[in-house]
């Protein structure tokens, strides 16, 4: 709330002079008691409470009209984000590895997804998208900016949903196929795996050069410690066991992909790991993002002007009626 002409409000100082006035007008007692005693315990009527009521309405109503003529004004700010049009698909492998227990105390797809969150919170501006892959690649969300939507997209992405396998060429073919036509001045593939290419019919290196050839930039992210890990799974009595697999992660692999796709090649072993690398990817793939805001005004007087004016006629009303003063 701001007021179009403040200096208006120097009128709530007419309250002020209104009671000095009727405190130095008082005119002196016409009747003259010598003992006001037996007049103590008289009962006072609703005219006696009442009498001064009138006055203080006069004294309401110039405060009121006095903040109405300052014209106290509503304001609206506009805010619109211009950025550089980043469009990001990201690539996220749901096979039945990641849910392997060795970023204590959650899972590989509970840190993968809880950082993926984070990272697409961050991108003001940016259109994102979603593909799961395993044994085969689906886009669970097109390119958007709605991301809050795509977080809960992210967040209800399961292991194993999508197949036991990892089908890293399909996923990455998938990608291009959705970016290719994106209008963004820079388009960029995100991938996060643990595995190796072992499923699907497109060799990931031909999905690579295939991005670079349309101007996409691919970054590859490798998770899972070096070594054995070991999986929770239920045998046929509905118990749980943790059995030991090895890690199953290309390296060579993932490196080459980033390599053709003018991109660059991460591993993360643990959960702060995987945070710092997508920190450092939202910095090598900052949006350019201009904020231009705009102030609009709406006067909010009339509202105070009609209740000043109800009060100086209820004010009339009492004092020339019932509360009416015998001088």
């Amino acid at each position: 709330m701001s007021f179009g002409q403040p200096w208006f409000l120097l009128l709530l100082l007419l309250p002020l002079l209104v009671l000095v006035l009727r405190w130095r007008g008082k005119r002196e007692a016409t009747l003259l008691v010598g003992d006001a005693a037996a007049f103590r315990d008289l009962p006072a009527g609703w005219r006696q409470r009442l009498r001064k009521l009138p006055l203080l309405l006069r004294i309401l109503a110039i405060a009121v009209l006095a903040f109405a003529v300052a014209r106290p004004m509503a304001a609206k700010v506009t805010e619109r984000i211009k950025s550089e049009g980043i469009d990001i698909l990201l690539v996220l492998d749901v096979s039945e590895s990641m849910r392997a227990l060795d970023f204590k105390p959650d899972d590989r797809i509970t840190v993968a997804k809880r950082v993926t969150a984070k990272f697409i919170e961050g991108r003001v501006g940016d259109r994102l998208g979603l593909v799961l892959f395993g044994t085969e690649a689906v886009t669970q969300c097109p390119l958007t900016v709605d991301h809050e939507v795509l977080v809960q997209l992210v967040e209800q992405a399961q292991s194993g949903m999508l197949g036991d396998s990892t089908a890293i060429g399909m996923a990455l073919a998938t990608a291009v196929n959705r970016l290719r036509d994106a209008p963004g001045k820079s388009r960029v593939i995100v991938l996060l795996t643990d595995g190796n290419n072992n499923a699907g019919k497109i060799d990931p290196i031909t999905a690579a050069r295939l991005a670079k050839s349309l101007n996409m930039k691919i970054y590859t992210v490798g998770v899972g410690i070096r070594g054995r890990s070991v999986i929770p799974i239920r045998d046929a009595f509905g118990r749980q066991r943790l059995v030991p697999i090895d890690d199953q992660l290309d390296e060579e692999a993932l490196q080459q992909i980033a390599r053709t796709g003018n991109g660059k090649y991460f591993r993360a072993t643990d959960a702060e790991g995987l945070g710092h690398i997508f920190d450092e990817i939202d910095r090598m793939e900052k949006t350019q993002v201009e904020r231009e805001k705009a102030t609009h005004y709406q006067d909010r007087f009339e509202p105070l002007v009609w209740a000043g004016v109800a009060l100086l006629f209820l004010e009339l009303l009492l004092g020339g009626g019932p509360l009416r003063k015998v001088e």
